[in-house]
């Protein structure tokens, strides 16, 4: 097996830290128990108070030393060695000490202050190790990747609160074009339908990617349609994680994890209030606002965020209402949150996009499209306006945690989430000629007027599930050795009914809509099983081996009412006045029932010798889940290698970097066909072999450290190369794509930033986003060679970002401008359902003020 790329990571880092040699600057971070216990009196034995040892303060460290300010590194638990006695401290010499400017420290993607803790007494054992760990914490609500990254044994990433102010972004989209490894293809105006690559993954709805809000995943239905339509708005996120291969949370963990944390209950009492708005012609506005309080053991956390804004198309109008609200409670060996989620969408918007003359000429589609289409949609689709696409969501989620000891914790969820998605659209004038006639069945055949009727494509996701997780913290190993275990056990189900309705003429269909007939329905049942097992094991003082595995066990039915195959028909119906319809011939109702177990083993390894520094890798055997709506049942089973090898530090004097080479190699890999079904559903079908290479870069560079001036100009980028290639496959139509490239996946991306800072309250950065080339079909047809446009190449496209924000001087009021393809580009973002433009330039001011 090629392993192509891996070993550059290393060179690479070995490269950069060999030019230097005693850089560092770090600050201890004092030990939150040993400071708690360091107010408490001396204790007396046997009516005498022992001596007390008197510590003279340090010296505070110039502006340019605090300003690598850095967690502590995470105690690791050492073989038993015997007692030594010190000898008793030199009387301390006094020291003047004079006051120095306040510690100016901002995040970045690995290194991150330690927050405060707001947990009961009995957690802190287990909080200490969520912050510097080689393995995931084991509260999902404390994170899927430790809080400081630096001890962590694989690659990840993680977009802190302050980032996200810093960024003032419009979506959530626009967080992740930052991280090494992902990719956007955006879809709509607010970011609402995925459209996230992980290392050479298709971005179309984000649908092999495990994308996860508070630990749970929020795929439409993770183990039948993992689909991505719903992700939490960036104002009332505490951070983005994203981790690129898990052993402790899948499946659809091939390719990497993102997880979405929400404000915690337990925090600083604060309330919040935003609003932006667009400028320059573009039409949006975006208003947030928070509050979060504690009285004794109790806190809570209330948010709201509603949005209105134009989407790519002129006909477009996006529109959603975001509510969250968490409470929790506290004692001395337990806690618990509840948290609840109603996200309401409310959109002017549908899939289908520009296609040309199926008999037009090469490249006249694309022609057409810069030259006269652009982004007017009624140009070529008159009754556009009359598309709607409507989402409820309902999330619920409680997770209580017990801490029988500092070492020992179990924690256990259950969690159900609720997904309705209708979209309806109007294929022809639904208010023309003849509009008085409505579908209807009729021995067994359904007939339906072939004009003038909106059709409907109404899913419903029902999901829930029950988890119980363990750490067991400084356990003996053998020869000297210990570890920390973790262990967990899930049961979920997931419920999933597609239909297909067709409306009577001259009706409008919108929001939940069930007027007309349903001509399909399908409805999958899943009952699905999952365990892990996983222990960190610290081998010497600087390296750290995380062996584990993954148990996926699970049973899928399918039953449906659906067209024979090929026998729509075209007739004059007496019914309807002669008109043209079409008749739908039903064949007998089935069921289909299938299922699997996976064995899922990985290791990997955290090695700290040199200073600031780490080397990770490791491997680990993923599992996707395909897309069961419209394809072969049972699918193949989407198995992959994956193989990562990488080097992060801080060594450097001012200069953060990571830098990681993949490899994967994957079996029946699920695409999206060029084809549609007799209804126009996507038929997705199998590929037999793919194999990814790849390297990643994440870096940034502050210069205060060198200066100690109140200003810090830092420069900041990602880049990703992902070459996704085709192994072994045929297209639908039986000829070999052995070597061509996957569909959907960009090759290249890149994010650079440059930017300053101020200890004055203000910031202002610049952006160059680069998103590469990539086909949209597995015979990766060239760019002009389709005459309908709605397969082909996507051309590459580099846009311009900034943004600025100020904090008004003694107040808690910021004001910020942000923009977005300030060079109002045209290009095509995608060729799903044809062509679509990217969304134009994008201007947002606004304000917000926190109390």
């Amino acid at each position: 097996m090629k392993l192509r790329f891996l070993g550059g990571a290393v060179v690479i880092g070995m490269m950069v830290f060999s030019s230097t040699d005693g850089h560092t600057q770090t600050t201890d971070v004092e030990n939150a128990d040993t400071a708690a216990g360091s107010d408490q009196a001396p204790a007396v034995e046997n009516g005498e108070v022992p001596a007390v040892e008197v510590i003279q303060p340090e010296a505070e460290q110039d502006p340019v030393a605090e300003a690598e300010v850095r967690p502590e590194p995470r105690p690791r638990p050492r073989p038993a060695s015997r007692p030594t006695v010190a000898p008793p401290p030199p009387p301390p010499a006094p020291v003047a000490v004079e006051p120095v400017e306040p510690e100016f420290v901002v995040p970045n993607q690995i290194v991150q202050p330690v927050p405060d803790y707001y947990g009961p007494p009995g957690g802190r054992g287990a909080f200490e190790r969520s912050i510097n760990s080689a393995q995931s914490p084991i509260d999902p609500l404390d994170g899927i990747a430790p809080g400081n990254l630096m001890d962590f044994s694989g690659a990840a990433d993680r977009i802190t609160r302050e980032n996200i102010q810093e960024q003032d972004p419009l979506t959530t989209n626009d967080v992740l074009q930052r991280v090494p490894g992902v990719a956007v293809i955006n879809d709509d105006g607010l970011g609402r339908h995925g459209g996230v690559s992980v290392r050479g993954s298709p971005a179309r709805r984000s649908r092999k990617v495990l994308v996860m809000e508070d630990g749970r995943s929020i795929n439409l239905s993770l183990w039948t349609d993992p689909s991505v339509h719903y992700v939490p708005p960036p104002e009332r996120l505490e951070s983005v994680e994203v981790v690129k291969g898990s052993i402790a949370y899948g499946p659809n963990n091939n390719f990497g994890v993102i997880n979405f944390r929400n404000m915690s209950p337990f925090g600083p009492t604060e309330t919040e209030f935003s609003a932006q708005g667009g400028l320059g012609g573009y039409e949006a506005a975006k208003w947030h606002t928070h509050a979060r309080r504690s009285v004794g053991n109790w806190g809570t956390v209330v948010s709201y965020t509603g949005a209105n804004a134009e989407g790519a198309w002129n006909t477009e109008r996006l529109r959603f209402n975001d509510f969250y609200a968490a409470l929790g409670w506290k004692g001395i060996r337990s806690d618990f949150t509840f948290s609840t989620v109603y996200f309401r969408q409310r959109d002017t918007y549908d899939e289908t996009n520009f296609e040309g003359d199926d008999d037009g000429a090469p490249g006249n589609a694309e022609r057409t499209f810069f030259r006269d289409i652009r982004h007017c949609k009624n140009c070529f689709e008159p009754f556009s306006k009359f598309n709607s696409f409507n989402a409820d969501v309902v999330l619920m989620q409680g997770v209580y945690n017990y801490y029988l000891d500092s070492d020992t914790t179990i924690t256990a969820r259950a969690y159900g989430q609720s997904h309705r998605r209708d979209r309806f659209f109007a294929p022809d004038n639904p208010f023309g000629p003849g509009t008085s006639f409505r579908p209807f069945f009729s021995d067994g055949e359904a007939f339906i007027p072939d004009e003038g009727g909106m059709r409907g494509r109404l899913r419903t996701y029902t999901n829930f599930g029950t988890e119980v997780r363990a750490e067991l913290a400084n356990r003996p190993l053998m020869f000297g050795l210990s570890q920390d275990m973790q262990f967990g056990f899930r049961y979920e189900r997931n419920d999933f009914v597609d239909r297909r309705t067709e409306g009577r003429q001259g009706k409008v269909l919108d929001a939940f809509d069930d007027a007309g007939i349903t001509v399909r329905r399908t409805k999958h049942e899943v009952d699905a099983f999952s365990g892990f097992f996983q222990t960190e094991i610290p081998v010497t003082p600087v390296l750290s081996v995380v062996p584990g595995v993954r148990v996926d066990h699970y049973r899928i039915s399918r039953r449906k009412v659906v067209a024979e195959d090929d026998d729509v028909d075209l007739d004059s119906c007496a019914a309807f006045d002669g008109q043209p319809c079409t008749v739908i011939d039903f064949a007998d109702p089935s069921t289909e029932t299938f299922d699997r177990t996976h064995v899922l083993p990985g290791v990997s390894f955290a090695y700290t010798k040199l200073p600031d520094t780490t080397f990770y890798g490791g491997y680990h055997r993923g599992l996707t889940m395909a897309v069961l709506r419209s394809s072969v049942f049972p699918p193949g089973d989407e198995l992959g290698d994956n193989y990562q090898l990488g080097v992060r530090s801080t060594a450097i004097r001012g200069l953060t970097f990571d830098v990681a080479g993949f490899h994967k190699n994957i079996t029946d890999f699920q695409i999206k066909g060029a084809t549609t079904d007799v209804f126009g559903n996507d038929v997705f079908t199998l590929i037999d072999e793919v194999e990814i290479n790849g390297v990643e870069l994440y870096s940034r560079l502050d210069t205060r450290p060198f200066t100690g001036w109140t200003l810090n100009p830092y420069a900041e980028g990602s880049f990703t190369y992902a070459d996704s290639v085709i192994e072994r496959g045929f297209s639908e139509g039986g000829d070999s794509v052995a070597g061509n490239l996957v569909p959907e996946a960009p090759r290249e991306t890149a994010y650079l930033t440059a930017g300053i800072e101020s200890t004055a309250g203000w910031n202002a950065s610049v952006s160059w986003i680069y998103r590469g080339s990539f086909f949209t079909d597995e015979e990766n047809t060239p760019f002009g060679g389709d005459p309908s446009g709605e397969e082909g190449k996507v051309p590459s496209v580099w846009l311009l970002a900034a943004r600025a924000n100020y904090t008004i001087p003694d107040t808690n009021a910021t004001v910020f401008i942000s923009g977005q393809n300030l060079t109002d580009k045209l290009y095509i973002t995608d060729r799903a359902d044809g062509i679509k433009p990217g969304i134009g330039r994008t201007i947002m001011a606004g304000a917000r003020v926190k109390w």
